[in-house]
C-alpha cells in the first residue's frame, strides 16, 4: 500500500517566503519589463512553490523523498535503523524545524511529515515494526 505524506511548513518559514516574493511583485508592478516578467517566472516556482512539493511516501518496502520538480530519492525501508526527532537546521527536505532523523548504517535524512504520528505508524508497520523510535 502506498502512503503519501506532505511536508509540515513552519509559519516562519511562510513569512520568509513572502519577504522574498514581495520584491518580485514589486518589479512587476512598477516595472512591467521583459527583465522583470523572466525573474518572476523563474523566482516564483523555486520559492513559491518549493517548499510545498515536498512529499514522503511509504510503499511498500520503499520511503521515497521527493521534492522540487523531479528531485527524489529512495530508501530501503529494511535498512532503517532507527527514527529520532531533530530540530536540526541542517539542509533537507523539510519545511518545518519539527523533524525526523531516519538513520540507516552510514547515513540519514531528516523530514518533517506533517502527520508524524501516522507517518510513524504506517512506516513501523511498513518494517513489520522493527525500527526504533528514539522519541
Amino acid at each position: 500500500m502506498k502512503t503519501t505524506y506532505r511536508s509540515k511548513v513552519d509559519s516562519w518559514l511562510m513569512a520568509i517566503i513572502l519577504a522574498c516574493l514581495l520584491p518580485v511583485f514589486t518589479l512587476l508592478y512598477s516595472d512591467p519589463s521583459i527583465v522583470s516578467i523572466l525573474i518572476a517566472v523563474f523566482t516564483l516556482p523555486v520559492v513559491g512553490v518549493l517548499p510545498f512539493s515536498i512529499r514522503y511516501i511509504v510503499d511498500h518496502d520503499h520511503l521515497i523523498v521527493r521534492w522540487g520538480f523531479v528531485v527524489s530519492q529512495r530508501y530501503p525501508i529494511s535498512q532503517i535503523l532507527s527514527v529520532r526527532t531533530t530540530r536540526s537546521v541542517l539542509s533537507a527536505p523539510a519545511a518545518s524545524l519539527d523533524r525526523l532523523e531516519i538513520c540507516f548504517a552510514h547515513d540519514s535524512v531528516i523530514i518533517s511529515p506533517k502527520h508524524k504520528e501516522a507517518f510513524l505508524r504506517r512506516l513501523q508497520e511498513a518494517s513489520g515494526g522493527r525500527i526504533r523510535m528514539d522519541l
